[in-house]
């Protein structure tokens, strides 16, 4: 491996960790603590070729550059986890690095947030109410049960029956109301979302198929073991406020256009659902490319060709960010007249792995017709 891959100075040293980070993405940062987490973290992946490095600094430096132009900063470090993801460090904002960026520009966001057992399905929820010309939801919770402590053992027992939540976003400066939003999401979609990660409640296992190209493929399969240690069992309760926190930040992005970066950069490591890019396979496209000599035909790829975009689409699945620059980047490519066959030639596997997303696939679509 090159001595001076950006992988190898980011685990040198933390000068050396915080240097190779300003030089890949401008930022510059002075936190020591927040490169000793960065080091330690590299330092669990299983580093054995040269594109294994690449691969691992990319995936990291891409996420990192989201959190940033989020609003959260190397100072938030204990409130980051640096997440192993397929082979790959992948940085985690928890629910108070977010609140701490929305702060930053000046918006102060408190949320609610009420595990309901069972028996309370029926008595605790939140209240709708008109008041001052404004809707405001109150929480009614005449609770039988109270004992609302978050465990994984309780989630996969079907101790809860759903989770609710209330977000009020006020102004910094002045305290007065901007919105208030609610959500609810079952504890049985809670479990689901919880199931999938790598970080997971459960454990998962790799096992190989053969896909309807003849091509041999692994697949993700969930297992009924307890994958003890892993965020969702370790933190079930952060997770769970983090998750039905995402859901309801979707119902703010419009309203408040200002918070839409901190609110993508909290979103940017959601969980990958069990078809991964491992088990995606790739579609065959319905446009027809000239066959040239010795260009990459879209339409007939080759084993080794379709290995490149399997492990594109991990990296874009891993760091959407990521995705959108590529697509930015090809979509230029062609709009300033580039030849479609050097674009593509140059650009497969990204194309192929962009293709994969339906409105990605209808705009590059317009391009390759």
């Amino acid at each position: 491996m090159n001595e001076l891959s950006v992988y190898k100075q980011m685990t040198l040293s933390p000068n050396e960790c915080l240097a190779a980070i300003k030089r890949e993405i401008g930022l510059k940062i002075t936190c020591v603590p927040f490169a000793i987490k960065v080091i330690d973290a590299l330092k669990t992946l299983k580093i054995k070729t040269n594109d294994d490095a690449i691969k691992a600094a990319n995936t990291l430096l891409s996420g990192l550059q989201t959190l940033w132009q989020g609003g959260i900063i190397a100072e938030d470090y204990d409130k980051l986890d640096f997440v192993n993801r397929g082979n790959t460090i992948v940085p985690s904002a928890r629910v108070e690095a977010f609140l701490r960026a929305a702060a930053r520009k000046g918006y102060r966001i408190t949320d609610t947030i009420v595990a309901v057992p069972k028996e309370d399905a029926d008595t605790t929820y939140f209240k709708e109410n008109f008041y001052n010309g404004e809707i405001v939801y109150t929480l009614e919770d005449r609770r039988i049960n109270s004992d609302r402590a978050v465990t994984a053992k309780r989630l996969i027992d079907g101790y809860f029956d759903k989770f609710i939540c209330r977000l009020e976003v006020s102004n910094a400066s002045t305290n007065q109301r901007i919105v208030m939003t609610v959500c609810e999401m079952s504890a049985a979609d809670m479990l689901e979302v919880s199931s999938v990660s790598e970080q997971g409640i459960y454990k998962s296992r790799w096992e190989e198929y053969t896909n309807s190209y003849g091509y041999k493929k692994k697949r993700k399969v969930i297992t009924n073991e307890i994958n003890s240690g892993s965020f969702w069992v370790k933190w079930t309760g952060e997770m769970v406020n983090k998750t039905i926190i995402r859901r309801a930040l979707k119902r703010i992005k419009e309203v408040l256009p200002e918070l839409k970066e901190s609110i993508y950069a909290f979103e940017s490591d959601d969980n990958i659902t069990v078809e991964t890019a491992e088990t995606t396979p790739i579609p065959e496209p319905d446009i027809e490319i000239p066959v040239i000599a010795e260009n990459v035909n879209l339409h007939k790829l080759t084993p080794e060709q379709k290995e490149e975009c399997k492990e594109m689409l991990e990296i874009f699945k891993a760091n959407p960010k990521l995705a959108d620059d590529k697509m930015k980047e090809v979509i230029k490519m062609f709009d300033d007249g580039a030849d479609k066959q050097t674009v593509i030639n140059a650009e497969y596997a990204s194309i192929r792995a962009l293709m994969m997303s339906k409105s990605r696939s209808a705009r590059l679509k317009e391009y390759l017709k």
